[in-house]
């Protein structure tokens, strides 16, 4: 009986978040970069485990990143293409449009 609440005990408590995750953000230095930073370091910090940050040309190519599984989560701007094929998570800024026009 005691071996069975060990396994079962063991089975609980395991560590169930893979060892390794992968973030795709936009160019260094920006809004998305300095959030997945700050998540990296949060997330590390927590559970132990290691989270790759990578850069790219913006939210189209973190689409296809995303989509081809080379990478486990990406940053996308809202609207800037379909994202019929990915989830979203939340939603990290609100989004502001500007519209300007002159004068006349």
């Amino acid at each position: 009986m005691g071996l069975v609440a060990c396994i079962v005990g063991c089975y609980w408590i395991r560590d169930w978040l893979p060892r390794e995750l992968s973030i795709v953000t936009g160019a260094k230095g920006g809004l998305y970069h300095k959030f997945a930073m700050d998540l990296k370091e949060v997330y590390e910090r927590q559970t132990g485990h290691m989270l790759t940050v990578r850069t790219s040309a913006g939210s189209e190519a973190n689409e296809k990143v995303l989509v081809t599984s080379a990478a486990d989560f990406a940053i996308l701007q809202s609207g800037a293409m379909p994202l019929d094929n990915v989830a979203l998570l939340g939603a990290l800024y609100p989004e502001v449009v500007h519209v300007v026009v002159r004068k006349d």
